[in-house]
């Protein structure tokens, strides 16, 4: 989600409190993505691409390592209402803002700019698109409709498994 202007990075968030462990139900999708400012995830992405073609089959596969930190900035007003800031960093450069609400159970994604500079792109989603639902259960499926940037939208979202997630903080329920 994103606002409008030329966007630069706030300022850095303290670091997240310490996880705790997770419940063995699965886990509260407002619990999952909280928005508190000052939460902050990092993550390492480890890739890579394998030829696919007959005549580059001698080649190598390209691997890369890359950081991705995620973190809750400063509140600002979407639509004369506050909204929880999300922003991404890609190996140290900004990649995306997202602008969020909390709505009933639900956590809607209002704006969202990806890129930044010349290649900058803004989408605003009216309603706001569901981001993160309560109480997810594996089959569960929801489709959104609405338009973004005035132009007709819509995506089905279908939850198709529980998995755990091992990380150095622990093991996380997901779905």
């Amino acid at each position: 989600c994103g606002g409008t202007g030329s966007p630069s990075p706030s300022p850095e968030a303290s670091p997240s409190p310490s996880p705790t462990e997770a419940p063995a139900a699965s886990p509260d999708g407002l619990e999952v993505f909280p928005l508190q400012q000052g939460y902050r995830w990092n993550y390492q992405m480890r890739w890579s691409i394998e030829p696919t073609t007959q005549d580059d089959q001698d080649l190598p596969p390209e691997e890369s390592v890359q950081s991705v930190e995620v973190y809750v900035a400063q509140p600002q007003a979407v639509g004369g209402a506050p909204a929880s800031v999300v922003e991404w960093k890609l190996d140290g450069d900004l990649a995306q803002r997202s602008y969020f609400v909390v709505r009933g159970r639900s956590i809607l994604c209002l704006k969202r700019i990806q890129g930044f500079g010349e290649h900058m792109k803004e989408f605003t989603m009216e309603p706001g698109q569901p981001f993160v639902r309560d109480e997810l259960q594996v089959g569960d499926t929801w489709t959104w409709e609405g338009k973004v940037n005035g132009v007709d939208a819509k995506q089905r979202f279908t939850v198709l498994r529980e998995e755990k997630l091992e990380t150095p903080a622990g093991t996380f329920p997901t779905v």
